[in-house]
């Protein structure tokens, strides 16, 4: 393909049913799925790149304004998930790609940097530690003392604010080595016959399919959809649960950090604010969340 008649492909996140082409930066090959800011009428906006094309020779392309990405923020397979999608649903593929990003990544704010696993006491806490600890800092120091690192989803939210201040301070530090999958604990509850048919066939099933799991209130079906998880966490791989409402993810969350480790789950829901879903986003894409749990 000639440099010179070379355009890129964007798909500008406006609900409009059509592809813009734009002249490609001067230096760099750009990645399908990295964001980029672009002038676009009487403003710009963020778009997604979906590749390049060849272009008459004769048009005058307005360059890329900025990149905002140095990879993909999706991996192929789900960029290839919502190219289907908006053809499928005849719906505008700028738009299709809107939906599948947090708010803040949709105005062009850059991914956060990985968070961290957990915190531990530094070697140095000895000597940096305060020689009379607050309520809060000891509290704190107990946490760590009882337990070689403590994850970062179960440090209580009142002790957070004593936590950064460790870390600044040096006597308490990050860890931020990738969780290894999850072990999850028996089941408390011995299956029914009906209930290990059940999960035995959703484990056996492979593919795209439909279940529907019928029982009243308290008869086991969400220990059976635990169980027919399980295998699949503890394999690496993510899973995605969806309740009817916000008002029941928290005793949820709750019973599967029980069963999978609170460092591997996390609710994901229009309650959050928009830097909270984001920081979420993130770690589920970088593998640090392996149970996903939100509202349909």
């Amino acid at each position: 393909m000639n440099a010179e008649n070379t355009c890129i492909q964007i798909a500008v996140m406006v609900p409009l049913r059509r592809i813009f082409s734009y002249a490609p930066p001067p230096e760099g090959r750009l990645q399908p799925g990295m964001r980029v800011r672009v002038p676009f009428g009487k403003g710009r906006r963020v778009g997604i790149v979906l590749g390049y094309a060849s272009c008459p020779p004769d048009v005058t392309l307005k360059p890329i304004g900025e990149v905002l990405d140095t990879h993909p923020v999706l991996p192929p397979a789900l960029q290839q998930l919502i190219q289907f999608g908006a053809a499928y649903y005849h719906h505008p593929i700028g738009d299709a790609w809107a939906t599948a990003l947090p708010t803040l990544l949709r105005q062009g704010r850059p991914l956060p940097e990985p968070a961290p696993q957990g915190y531990r006491l530094s070697i140095n806490e000895a000597q940096t530690v305060p020689r009379q600890p607050g309520k809060l800092q000891q509290a704190l120091r107990e946490q760590l003392i009882t337990n070689r690192v403590v994850p970062t989803t179960v440090i209580p939210k009142e002790l957070r604010a004593t936590l950064r201040q460790a870390v600044r301070r040096g006597w308490i530090e990050a860890v931020m080595e990738d969780a290894p999958p999850t072990q999850a604990t028996p089941s408390p509850h011995c299956l029914n016959a009906e209930q290990a048919s059940a999960v035995t066939q959703l484990r056996m099933a492979r593919g795209f399919n439909a279940w529907l799991l019928e029982g009243v209130t308290g008869s086991g079906k969400t220990e059976v959809y635990l169980e027919a998880i399980r295998p699949h966490l503890e394999s690496g791989a993510q899973i995605l649960v969806l309740v009817p409402e916000i008002g029941l993810t928290p005793q949820l969350v709750e019973r599967c950090q029980m069963r999978f480790g609170a460092r591997h789950v996390a609710a994901l829901h229009s309650a959050q604010s928009d830097g909270e879903r984001l920081r979420i986003w993130a770690a589920a894409a970088a593998g640090q969340v392996q149970v996903i749990i939100g509202t349909r």
